[in-house]
């Protein structure tokens, strides 16, 4: 087997995912000299393939089976009698890892960790490390809270020359609302490389997706797909996004903004802005908010118009009305 251990205990922990993901091949049983694991599985999580191990005689029982035979403790209890128990073995996993996605050559291109199954002072190392000369991580994917020191080193690090970061996930109250704006100042970076940003379920309110407007009006910023997914924006944070999606400088092509607390005057604000020839979008999605009679007619209007480059929407509206009026454009042009 030619890759090292990249995944703690845990529904999400810390993964390393191999660029070459077609040399993945499992179940593997792991050699003697491997610690504290049984046997490495290949689970889907976001479209690619995560090598995962499990820990022997602790939450999960010894078993060659695989994981069908795994019992598992709820998320509460492996956060709170793992990162207790194991600390030490929670740092020689890290440092198994930090080492592996700074070699000289190496396949990885993917970190994904739940903070709450990482000891903090190790969170900071993981950061740091993906500004290293020779990281190849494209992919960030974080779950659960970081404090501000550790959320203030990835700030730093994607704003430097080595950090690759393009998809950067900061899910499930990953970053506070007051984070925004350093968060903001980061991406805004001439160096900084990130096009995808995935904040889902971060309590986000208006002035912190004001923040994110600010972003697009910036003539370095590379975004092209936001995810705001399950949030607290109202109709103040959502008009600042609307307004921004038709400056020069805006290149987003995606946006997911189910879920928030804007209303239908949000709504026409931002109908109106993706309805622009100056806008870019092509996938909308504001499901979770109701729409009202004159917005939906609002809609329909704008996918029929020429100037509209929208493929896709999801909302609060009759999806034989959206899709006959996508067409519609489509025919004309």
């Amino acid at each position: 087997m030619d890759h090292k251990i990249i995944q703690i205990d845990g529904d999400l922990s810390i993964a390393l995912y191999p660029t070459d993901r077609s040399r993945i091949k499992g179940p593997w049983h792991l050699n003697d000299t491997e610690k504290n694991a049984e046997f490495i599985s290949v689970e889907r999580t976001h479209a690619a393939l995560v090598l995962e191990i499990h820990l022997i005689n602790k939450y999960r029982t010894n078993s060659p089976k695989g994981l069908d035979a795994c019992i598992t403790l709820s998320q509460e209890q492996l956060e709170t009698r793992y990162t207790e128990l194991y600390p030490e073995t929670i740092r020689d996993n890290v440092n198994k890892i930090i080492k592996a996605m700074t070699a000289q050559i190496n396949p990885y291109d993917t970190l994904g960790m739940s903070s709450k199954l990482i000891i903090k002072d190790t969170r900071s190392a993981l950061m740091s490390a993906l500004g290293h000369k020779n990281c190849q991580i494209r992919t960030l994917m974080v779950h659960g809270p970081i404090e501000q020191y550790t959320f203030q080193k990835l700030c730093d690090v994607l704003k430097s020359t080595d950090c690759k970061v393009r998809q950067l996930m900061l899910n499930f109250k990953a970053i506070q609302n007051n984070s925004m704006a350093d968060l903001a100042d980061a991406i805004r970076s001439p160096k900084c490389k990130v096009t995808l940003l995935e904040l889902w379920e971060n309590n986000i309110e208006n002035n912190g997706a004001i923040e994110l407007a600010s972003i697009l009006r910036y003539p370095h910023n590379k975004l092209t797909h936001i995810i705001l997914y399950d949030n607290k924006i109202g109709n103040d944070g959502i008009i600042a996004i609307a307004k921004a999606l038709n400056a020069p400088s805006c290149k987003v092509r995606y946006l997911e903004l189910s879920r928030n607390s804007f209303n239908s005057i949000g709504a026409r604000v931002l109908i109106k802005a993706v309805g622009k020839p100056t806008c870019t979008v092509t996938y909308l999605e504001i499901g979770g908010c109701a729409l009202d009679e004159s917005t939906k007619k609002l809609l329909y209007r704008t996918l029929r118009s020429p100037d509209c480059k929208i493929n896709y929407f999801n909302g609060d509206a009759d999806p034989k009305m959206v899709k006959n009026s996508i067409a519609e454009r489509r025919s004309h042009t």
